[in-house]
């Protein structure tokens, strides 16, 4: 009676595990139709307005550009790279130290979120060329570039999360003779994780475009630096082939991060996770 039982249960488990594995998720083919559709806009647009090559490459050029020129888009690509994890990494830590300073004390909340709204208010590639006399040219100049760029939406998220903690549960810690690094492990810290990754994954965007308009500005190497060259040179389909690979870059950096938010949060509702 028992072996009659556990087979119907297992074929059960073992089709749901095949069902899983075969499914697709409706978001990639919206994304697929998205960019599909795209593509074929661009063509009719090149091929009825008579656009110049110089103004605006068929795609079949940027893919034959991409293909051409592939070890010179992967080698700077790796540039762009470092300096995009650079900028996010310092963009993340200083961020949320940042946030748990001004957190920590309503004193300094007043006296420093008025003065960070006024820094996120200065265009940051006004500031390029005094970034360049205090780093010179080079991939840390376009780190901190990318650095400016990305700190903000951290600090704001960030704050934001450890703001909007429910005080019943730290009110419950303390009762509890909780010391403040308790209540801030166990209760502020989880609480606030959904909207400091909301902030991680702007940021990691923002660090994109950050090291790229620093390459376009002022580098010699990376994704940007080709854009700018092979504009320069009116190389178009290689400076879109540069495009395509720097927003296939940013693509796979952000659903990184959305990977590693699901993987770190499960618990967190769809609107936080995916962060849209």
């Amino acid at each position: 009676m028992n072996a009659v039982n556990v087979a119907p249960v297992a074929d059960t488990g073992l089709a749901k595990r095949r069902q899983r594995r075969f499914k697709v998720p409706l978001g990639w083919l919206w994304g697929v139709a998205g960019f599909a559709l795209l593509i074929i806009c661009w063509q009719l647009l090149v091929s009825l307005a008579a656009v110049q090559e110089t103004a605006l490459p068929r795609p079949l050029s940027v893919v034959e550009a991409l293909s051409e020129h592939r070890a010179v888009l992967w080698e700077h690509s790796q540039i762009t790279l470092i300096e995009i994890l650079l900028g996010f990494v310092l963009s993340a830590v200083s961020g949320f130290l940042i946030a748990l300073l001004i957190d920590s004390s309503r004193i300094l909340y007043r006296l420093l979120y008025p003065l960070m709204i006024v820094a996120q208010a200065v265009p940051k590639l006004a500031l390029v060329p005094v970034i360049l006399i205090w780093f010179g040219f080079g991939r840390t100049s376009n780190a901190v570039i990318a650095l400016l760029i990305s700190v903000f939406p951290v600090i704001v998220n960030t704050l934001h999360g450890f703001q909007s903690v429910d005080r019943r549960y730290v009110e419950l810690g303390r009762v509890m003779a909780g010391s403040h690094f308790m209540r801030f492990r166990k209760i502020r810290l989880p609480a606030a994780m959904p909207s400091i990754f909301t902030g991680l994954k702007l940021g990691m965007s923002f660090a994109t475009v950050g090291a790229v308009a620093g390459e376009i500005f002022a580098g010699s190497e990376g994704l940007g630096y080709v854009v700018s060259s092979a504009a320069g040179a009116l190389d178009t389909p290689l400076a879109y082939a540069a495009i395509v690979v720097i927003s296939a870059l940013g693509l796979i950096l952000y659903y990184l991060m959305l990977w590693l938010e699901k993987r770190l949060l499960p618990w967190a509702s769809g609107d936080l996770v995916t962060g849209m």
